[in-house]
């Protein structure tokens, strides 16, 4: 069945309603309230714990560089999970953003230790 266009509007009804893909929302969205860490520990599966803490394990390894992007990937991570997407899509995220952050931690140690003649 194939979509029609709506008729003319009427010159003598006066104003024309626009079309339904045009309407107003009927509701405007209601945030999530944010929750402070504690809360976010207490309250959130397993698996969201996981994936935001996973990259701080490049602290110890790594130093200031595994720092800056350990917490640049847990905060990544942490944005994705209060987003409105679905947890499939959630999940590959957060993967794609640890193997992101890996990579670009590898490259700025390589970097690092070549600038230092270690290399």
């Amino acid at each position: 069945m194939a979509l029609q266009p709506p008729p003319p509007p009427d010159p003598q009804a006066g104003y024309a309603p626009p079309p339904p893909m045009y309407a107003s929302p009927a509701a405007p969205a209601v945030p999530a309230p944010k929750l402070s860490l504690n809360q976010w520990f207490r309250v959130s599966p397993w698996w969201h714990k996981a994936l935001v803490i996973a990259p701080l394990l490049l602290i110890p390894i790594g130093g200031l560089i595994g720092g800056l992007c350990g917490g640049g990937m847990a905060a990544g991570n942490q944005a994705i999970l209060r987003s409105r997407m679905g947890t499939p899509a959630k999940v590959w995220a957060c993967v794609g953003v640890l193997l992101f952050g890996s990579i670009v931690f590898v490259i700025a140690e390589v970097l690092v230790a070549v600038a230092l003649g270690q290399g």
